[in-house]
Parts: structure tokens; sequence; C-alpha cells
């Protein structure tokens, strides 16, 4: 009660506005979105045809017969799969991660919902999609491994950040940023350091937002040629 008092004081006193409709968010478990803006992002799992390697969008209906993309052939993870479409309190939540590390109730809510219905097995190990050394000093913390220290400790799978390391820094990647131009900033620039903790295992590999899958896909045959034994992806969002 004491915290509802409080919490309430301190959104009269402080009024947030959405960042998405510029209306006042309701409580903090919402983060920088209100309630309005969070009921308008779509999950997945909803009745939607997706591919079943990628999770791609096929068709919102789900009357669409094929179940593969063919875009995702040569991608290296098992399967990669997301909570909800990048929009929205997800966009703003994710936009907002990349410069302060606060996972708000309402997005872990959907975070742990969205991965107890895609469907993936559960993993040996979680492992967040690392930052180079550059990228984690200018931020200060890496987001992915924000989602994966909860995950891992909702679900009771241990959690592996020192195992997988980014070796090559590389520029941020751009919306308009094609196929072949992510998969050159991030070719080669994943390494194992400790194989032996890989090998054999099945791993899941955590990140905010899937667009091409290039990066997962990439950090997925490092891994894999470490030994592990399954590479499954699953993120916070995915573009669409």
């Amino acid at each position: 009660m004491f915290r509802d008092l409080l919490e309430s004081f301190i959104f009269n006193a402080f009024p947030l506005k959405c960042v998405g409709c510029n209306n006042f968010v309701e409580r903090t478990r919402l983060g920088n979105s209100c309630s309005e803006c969070w009921d308008k992002v779509r999950k997945f799992g909803n009745g939607e045809t997706i591919c079943e390697k990628c999770g791609k969008l096929l068709s919102l209906s789900g009357i669409r017969s094929a179940r593969n993309c063919n875009d995702c052939s040569e991608m290296h993870f098992d399967t990669a799969r997301a909570a909800a479409f990048y929009e929205a309190a997800v966009s703003a939540t994710v936009l907002a991660m990349k410069k302060e590390p606060h996972f708000p109730a309402a997005a872990k809510r959907l975070f742990l919902f969205g991965f107890n219905r895609s469907q993936i097995l559960k993993p040996d190990l979680i492992i967040p999609v690392p930052l180079s050394r550059k990228r984690q000093f200018e931020r200060g913390f890496n987001q992915a491994e924000i989602l994966a220290k909860f995950l891992a400790t909702e679900i009771g799978v241990s959690l592996d950040t020192q195992s997988l390391c980014r070796i090559v820094h590389s520029p941020l990647h751009r919306a308009g940023m094609d196929r072949i131009a992510r998969e050159a900033s991030v070719k080669d620039a994943f390494k194992v350091l400790r194989p032996k903790l890989i090998e054999n295992r099945r791993t899941l590999l955590i990140d905010d937002v899937l667009t091409t899958g290039v990066s997962a896909s990439y950090c997925a045959a490092t891994l894999k040629k470490a030994g592990a034994a399954r590479v499954d992806v699953f993120t916070f969002s995915r573009a669409v």
C-alpha cells in the first residue's frame, strides 16, 4: 500500500509523458510508454503464420500454406523467435534501453510470456549477443545481457556472459542497411573464449531486436564451431 501511495505521489508531482503519444504514463512499471501504447503492441503467437526457422512474418491471417520464407536457409541458428513486433511501446523500450539499463516490469512480463509461448525447448545455457569492448565502454552496459539475465533467472537456466565475445568493433547498424552491408560488418566479429563450456550444449542467444538475423546467425555459427549442439535465438522484438 505504501508503495502504491509513493508511486502515486511521484507521478502526480513529476508527471512523465509517453514517448509515443504524449499522454501521461500511469505507472512506473510501464517504463516510458502509457498503457494505451502497450495495448497497441502486437504479440507473436496470435494466429499469424511465421517462417518455421527464422520466425519472419509470412501472413497475419495464418492461412498461408508456406511455412518457410526461403531467406534464412543459410542462417546458422536452428530457430529464431521474438516476443512482439518492433512497434509502439516495444520499440520505445528498446531505444530507451540503449541509453539506460532499465527493463520495465511491463516489458519483462511480455518477454517472459513470449518465450513461454515460443515453443523453444528449455536450453542448457543462455548467452546474450555481445557488444564490442568499445561499444560496451561507451554504453556502460549490454542491453542484451539485461534481457538474458532476467530470462535465465525466471526459467532457471545458467547464464554465460563470458564465453562468447565480439572481437571486431563495427559501426552501429543503421535502419537502411541491407543484409549484405550487415554481413560485412559482423563477419568474423565473434569468438568463443571458453569452448569447453559450450561443447554439446543447447544454447539460447538473447538480443533486444532481430532485424535481418545476420548478427544472430554469425553468433550461432561461432558457437556451433565451438561445439554447441543447438543454437536458438529469442529476442524481445522483431522488425517487420
